[in-house]
């Protein structure tokens, strides 16, 4: 009992991390720690990143190590527990239920162990015609076989994870495919997109320098109107007076001409127009020249 305790107790230490089970096929990872191969690749998969689940330390590759002594030690504490979970069962009784004769023989053909007294029978239900051996080498046989059968399941089980792992290493080669398109994409549209923002600048300053150049000489012909304007009411103002003047002697004193218009000056209106073919229209025609510059069109 003392054996059987300490195996399981052995055995919790065994224990992967993510399936809490003894561990299958285990493996070390650059951190240190040890994961069932199968358990970490599934994790990675579904979390969609390389990363220790005992310590959370992310990795940049993908590396797996098999530790052989580990998986050694964890075979022996499994097969050490199914031994005593066989023993603790139902003890094998070795003699037959009907005859109380000890079973020697096994019948393949019904799959049951068998006396000598079952091949006897006269009920019509003997065994003398099927085909039967001794329980030994019935042993043998179906060990063979077994053994067969977990060559080809191991030489399965390597080819699907080889197929796993290659499938594994696609999805990470076209992650970093497209990351690196991504980067290219985003660099090839900045470098249009600097060309455009200053020939915006550019038509911009433009465009302002001659509104300002065109509104500099309306504003100075506005205020000489605006002066011509505030004479011209001066004299109306001091006409309108004289002729409110009811003294004929005072009327008479003053100059008629005084308020007389100047009929040289003229008030013209200064005319100014924006240069619309530079600015209006298909703007883009005219910046496609600078952005050739930047475009390395393939062939």
């Amino acid at each position: 009992m003392a054996s059987g305790s300490s195996s399981l107790s052995l055995g919790d230490e065994l224990n992967c991390p993510i399936c809490l089970d003894i561990f299958i096929d285990p493996v070390m990872l650059d951190c240190g720690h040890d994961v069932c191969r199968q358990c970490i690749l599934q994790c990675w998969e579904k979390e969609k990143k390389a990363f220790c689940p005992e310590c959370g330390e992310v990795f940049r590759d993908k590396n797996l190590k098999a530790n052989r002594a580990l998986g050694v030690l964890s075979n022996k504490i499994r097969n050490l527990n199914m031994k005593n979970t066989v023993d603790s069962s139902k003890v094998f009784n070795p003699f037959c239920d009907e005859h109380q004769e000890e079973l020697k023989l096994f019948c393949e053909t019904d799959k049951k162990l068998i006396c000598v007294m079952c091949l006897d029978r006269r009920d019509g239900r003997s065994h003398k015609t099927h085909n039967f051996m001794l329980i030994n080498e019935a042993v043998e046989i179906y060990k063979e076989k077994m053994r067969v059968n977990l060559q080809a399941l191991n030489q399965k089980k390597t080819s699907v994870q080889n197929v796993l792992l290659k499938q594994q290493q696609n999805i990470s080669e076209i992650q970093e495919q497209s990351n690196s398109l991504q980067k290219h994409i985003t660099s090839e549209f900045s470098k249009l997109r600097s060309v455009l923002d200053e020939k915006e600048r550019s038509l911009a300053k433009e465009l302002g320098d001659q509104e300002e150049d065109i509104l500099k000489k309306m504003e100075i012909n506005l205020r000489e109107i605006q002066d011509n304007l505030n004479e011209t009411e001066e004299k109306l103002s001091s006409v309108q007076l004289q002729l409110t003047q009811q003294d004929a002697f005072i009327l008479l004193k003053e100059d008629p001409d005084k308020g007389k218009s100047d009929s040289n000056y003229q008030t013209t209106v200064a005319e100014g127009k924006l240069p619309l073919g530079s600015f209006k229209g298909p703007i883009q025609y005219r910046v496609w020249r600078d952005i050739m510059d930047v475009i390395n069109p393939g062939k």
